[in-house]
């Protein structure tokens, strides 16, 4: 696996508040916020969906300031080691000698998360598009959605058969590469391995319409941003 997407950000000052709970409908909000929305849906004469990183949660893939997001899990890592309390922590009595401070437990005595999830090296390749994501590819297939907009690096748009010509990627996508000849766009089965725009070391084989015309060549370069990007 490759250097995790989130490990090859630069550090970002303004994380903001993270850990905040997630709030649950009842099942009458959920089947009233339904309802509204398959009203809005039908009603639409030109349907454009923004997506972010709770679209892709269900696969696995963790946000950055939810109660399980990767800038959560770094900030109580820090606290931790650090041996300060949890934000928002009631202060407990001291540990008994011997016994270690901030365990890295999660509440109700779970598990800490494997190490490469807490560093935000996340195994991408294996998560498979969610059940949203069929919907916007069905959606789209039918002709009902026109355009997708995503913040996600995840490809699982892609992955979910949704036509590529409909889908802007704003932030770049850790399986995609573009030559910088001809704009040939790949996407690949593994994450590509850089950011910020640098050569990820292959070339461009598209061929020209023409007979007999050679590979492009182009050096191929990643489309991920970063913060400065």
């Amino acid at each position: 696996m490759s250097l995790g997407y989130a490990d090859r950000l630069k550090e970002y000052p303004h994380k903001g508040v993270c850990g905040l709970p997630e709030k649950q409908d009842t099942e009458r909000q959920l089947q009233l916020s339904l309802r509204t929305l398959v009203d809005l849906v039908s009603s639409a004469e030109h349907l454009v969906v923004l997506t972010g990183a709770g679209i892709s949660t269900a696969a696995g893939i963790p946000d950055f300031r939810g109660p399980d997001g990767i800038w959560t899990t770094q900030n109580a890592l820090e606290r931790a080691a650090a041996g300060k309390p949890k934000a928002g922590a009631k202060r407990k009595r001291k540990p008994k000698a011997g016994a270690a401070a901030g365990s890295g437990a999660a509440e109700g005595g779970a598990a800490a998360p494997p190490a490469e999830t807490r560093s935000g090296a996340i195994d991408f390749a294996s998560a498979s598009p969610t059940l949203t994501h069929h919907a916007l590819a069905e959606l789209a297939r039918l002709g009902k959605l026109k355009y997708v907009v995503t913040q996600n690096v995840d490809a699982l748009h892609q992955r979910s058969g949704l036509p590529r010509s409909k889908l802007a990627v704003l932030h770049g996508c850790i399986f995609e590469e573009r030559c910088e000849a001809c704009g040939a766009l790949y996407l690949r089965e593994t994450d590509v391995g850089t950011i910020s725009f640098q050569p990820t070391g292959r070339y461009c084989t598209r061929v020209g319409e023409a007979a007999g015309s050679a590979a492009c060549g182009g050096v191929l370069r990643d489309t991920l941003l970063d913060w400065e990007d």
